[in-house]
């Protein structure tokens, strides 16, 4: 048999101390796509629903997501710009249409565990929390890897371009969640100040 969304729910919350995302570019532009894993997204919520830490990696580096590594960064390695990106322009919805699943019930069976029960508004403002804790986490650990990267590397009209499309994202997310400052910080200190400097 399947495990259902409370099973799973309930195997995190017992026997975990965190969460880890394992992502190469290809994967990580899937979770940019429309049409997410509703499990991929399922994990990802009951781990910070659970107020547990996870960790972001691909095969250059790791990013903590929630709170920094021993000694205090938020940044191992030289984590890959390209999946940031990705990351940075995540945008969840919770919503039958964009969420796949092998089968249809996981969708409906998983969508109505993060929404529960109860009355329209109560189900509409679980998926709304919901969606933030996903479109928020993730975009903002992954976009001082971008500011970084596009004020580092020089690529002409391409960097300015990434530069502004970064600062945007991280303007939007501001006006929804509070920015860690210190999370900013690369994996030797510097900042997307330090470099542009």
């Amino acid at each position: 048999p399947r495990m259902t969304a409370a099973g799973c729910k309930a195997v995190i919350e017992r026997t975990s101390s965190g969460g880890l995302l394992v992502l190469d570019r290809a994967q990580s532009a899937r979770w940019c796509s429309p049409e997410l894993s509703v499990w991929s997204i399922f994990e990802m919520w009951a781990i910070g629903n659970a107020r547990l830490p996870w960790t972001v990696a691909c095969s250059q580096g790791a990013v903590a997501a929630v709170a920094p590594f021993v000694g205090g960064r938020w940044e191992h390695g030289e984590f890959d710009a390209r999946v940031a990106w990705n990351l940075a322009r995540v945008r969840v919805r919770l919503d039958p249409g964009h969420v796949r699943a092998a089968w249809a019930d996981d969708v409906r069976m998983v969508l109505g565990y993060i929404c529960g029960d109860g009355p329209p508004e109560v189900r509409a403002a679980r998926r709304a929390r919901a969606e933030r804790q996903l479109n928020v986490t993730l975009p903002l650990r992954a976009l001082p890897t971008v500011l970084r990267d596009a004020a580092h590397l020089d690529r002409g009209d391409e960097s300015a371009d990434l530069l502004a499309d970064a600062l945007r994202c991280l303007e939007d997310l501001r006006r929804v969640a509070p920015l860690n400052l210190a999370s900013f910080a690369g994996p030797h200190g510097e900042t997307p100040v330090h470099v542009l400097a």
